[in-house]
């Protein structure tokens, strides 16, 4: 049929051209949209729509197109695997395998059936039409990772739900292949399962001790983290391909197995989402709205016919699936409108399904067309869905971290007085950070009063420098702060109370010269003249290393007056680095901080390691930690109630004797400053 807008040629060709319209589209599409109070998604795919060949014809898809729209599609779902908590999706799994069940079995046996007794298909044309309707993309996860649902379990569940499903769909296509070309015999199947036998070794196994090799011994700042992290998605796609299976699942199952070395808030997270939520995500939905060809509905009735049909199908039989999670697992309808939205649209699998099937003839125009409409009708709703179930699930608070009665400030500040610890004090910093509260995290460059002052104040502005130049790529705002001192704790302790510092994030000394074991050195003088919680950094190893977190906590840790604090910003650390926790104390002490946690609405998914004896404790800790783990020793102001006088030469014992280790020691904060040791003020 001819494009009645033919006659008004807008085309253009020229690269810069192109990507200039297209930075255009991107910035403009989403805004007018918001003031109709649509989303964004939707816009982009209306823009493709309009500008596409198939509209007023001013973008081709050409090469770049397609090469970006691939990119996006398999971006997507690297994110969607990134930002799995992979404890959660571990505990959720038997849901996920139920529900992927579901959103496979309704839609396949449906589809089959309607195409074979409605449209009048034979067997293969009918199974290959269910997988199409089976399989599904999460395009509307950038809406509910925006609306920071990401965590809530039917999130999770859907995630899981979808690998199943794709999984199942695009191997029944390619069974459906084989039979067609007459190879599907015993080789096939062992083909396939050594496939994804290789594939699982490599994603599970290789991938994540490579990329934590990786990250130990690179450095830690400009493109080369960022770029790793690109080639492993891209990679990995491609070894998927080349094994038979989908390359969407290799981004999904790359993000997933490096999930834990890149922490929620991170600078390294900030780039990634940036890159994909400026670039590759918004040229994937434009690309999905050029695929579309409007005129197809008026190309007949029985073209209309089987576009109407496939899209009631496809949207109907995800409904279904979406409403039989709800029921089983005890959803609300918030709950159910994501899972519908999520598992709703159909695009990059689907595509691939159709194009097969039209190329070795068992599906005819009428279908390609037909999974054209489909396609923009089903993104359309899912986006919409998930905006609007979604926002429903965020202001319940269903969806958002289960931590209850958050302090009204958080106010860190991280001391700095060189490059080399620089940025892993601020990326603990930005790790304990709640991300509700805006308060910055300050860094402090403190010079002191002495003859050499002006060449030590310069050296100070390009620390700031380094500084502002590293926290620039994160998401957590950072303010610069220098003061002249006579003393680097004199300076540290006027900032504490000019700005009501709440934390205070220190490095690890070297060892107590002389004159500071008699009078002390700037970590006991801001314990004793200071009141805020402080962690003591002793981390060898890059944060996105760490496999899992030990609290080590003291008898009557449950009587110092900050615990639950303390607590708060170790579960916030926790669920950003994605690991698993493990408390070690004497019984009585657990169980008090277990009913301190179910009392604070702290999750209480911890795994608890008693020892018999604080003399046994020693032996318990070593025993139990392990390469990567991060050991906290939650200690308290001399003189408190939980203040213990091993502690302290234990944790540092171990720092002489394993450099690798990772140790922390967290001072709970107090009620008035420490002159005078009196455990009654704690």
């Amino acid at each position: 049929m001819m494009n009645p807008l033919a006659w008004f040629d807008l085309h253009i060709s020229h690269p810069v051209h192109i990507f200039a319209v297209m930075s255009l589209v991107i910035l403009v599409a989403p805004i007018i949209l918001s003031k109709l109070r649509l989303p964004g998604t939707v816009g982009l795919i209306l823009a493709g729509v309009i500008l596409g060949p198939n509209g007023l014809n001013i973008l081709a898809k050409d090469a770049s197109v397609v090469l970006f729209g691939t990119v996006g599609i398999l971006y997507i779902m690297f994110l969607s695997g990134l930002e799995v908590d992979f404890l959660d999706f571990r505990r959720s799994s038997k849901k996920s395998l139920v529900f992927g069940l579901f959103t496979f079995s309704i839609p396949q046996i449906a589809g089959t059936v309607l195409a074979f007794y409605l449209l009048d298909f034979e067997l293969r044309p009918a199974i290959l039409l269910g997988s199409m309707y089976a399989s599904h993309t999460l395009l509307a996860y950038p809406i509910a990772s925006r609306l920071g649902i990401t965590r809530d379990e039917s999130v999770l569940v859907t995630i899981g739900g979808t690998l199943v499903t794709n999984t199942i769909s695009l191997s029944i296509l390619a069974v459906i292949t084989s039979s067609v070309h007459g190879t599907l015999d015993l080789m096939f199947w062992f083909v396939l399962l050594a496939s994804f036998t290789l594939f699982s070794l490599v994603m599970f196994v290789l991938l994540p001790r490579l990329a934590r090799w990786f990250f130990c011994n690179v450095e830690s700042e400009g493109t080369s983290q960022f770029m790793f992290i690109l080639a492993l998605v891209f990679v990995s796609s491609a070894i998927a391909h080349m094994l038979g299976i989908e390359p969407v699942i290799g981004a999904f199952l790359a993000g997933l197995s490096i999930s834990q070395m890149v922490p929620a808030g991170s600078t390294l997270q900030n780039r990634i989402n940036f890159m994909g939520n400026s670039i590759f995500i918004p040229y994937f939905l434009i690309y999905v709205g050029m695929l579309v060809d409007l005129r197809v509905l008026f190309s007949g009735p029985e073209a209309l016919i089987v576009a109407l049909h496939m899209t009631v199908v496809a949207t109907a039989t995800k409904w279904l699936a979406a409403f039989g999670a709800q029921k089983c697992f005890g959803y609300t309808s918030a709950q159910r409108g994501v899972i519908f939205g999520l598992s709703n649209a159909q695009a990059a699998n689907t595509l691939a399904a159709i194009m097969v099937g039209y190329q070795l003839g068992l599906l005819n125009e009428n279908v390609l067309n037909g999974t054209i409409i489909m396609i923009f009708v089903t993104c359309i709703t899912s986006a919409l869905a998930v905006e609007k179930a979604g926002i429903r699930l965020a202001l319940s608070g269903i969806g958002a971290a289960p931590v209850e009665g958050p302090p009204d400030s958080q106010r860190l500040l991280v001391p700095v007085a060189n490059v080399k610890s620089m940025v892993g004090l601020l990326d603990i910093a930005f790790a304990i950070k709640d991300p509700k509260i805006s308060d910055p995290v300050y860094a402090l460059a403190v010079v002191t009063d002495a003859a050499d002052a002006a060449a030590r104040v310069a050296e100070t502005d390009s620390l700031l420098r380094e500084v502002r130049r590293h926290a620039s790529g994160g998401a957590t705002a950072v303010k610069l702060i220098s003061r002249m001192d006579v003393s680097a704790s004199g300076g540290i302790l006027r900032v504490i109370r000019e700005m009501n510092i709440s934390c205070v994030v220190l490095g690890w000394g070297s060892e107590h010269t002389p004159g500071e074991y008699f009078f002390g050195g700037l970590q006991s003088h801001l314990l004793d003249q200071s009141t805020p919680m402080m962690f003591v950094s002793g981390i060898s190893t890059p944060l996105n290393t760490i496999k899992r977190m030990t609290l080590v906590l003291p008898p009557h840790a449950e009587f110092e007056h900050g615990l639950r604090e303390c607590l708060q910003a170790l579960h916030t650390l926790r669920r950003n680095l994605k690991v698993p926790f493990v408390f070690q104390g004497l019984d009585p002490t657990l169980e008090a901080v277990r009913q301190l946690q179910v009392a604070a609405g702290l999750p209480n998914e911890v795994t608890a390691v008693p020892y018999v004896t604080w003399e046994s404790m020693s032996k318990v800790v070593m025993r139990e930690m392990k390469p990567h783990d991060l050991t906290v020793f939650l200690s308290a102001r001399e003189g408190c109630l939980a203040w213990n006088s091993d502690i302290e030469p234990f944790a540092k014992r171990i720092r002489r004797l394993a450099n690798d280790a990772n140790l922390v020691l967290l001072y709970a904060p107090a009620k008035q400053t420490m002159v005078w040791h009196d455990p009654r003020i704690c």
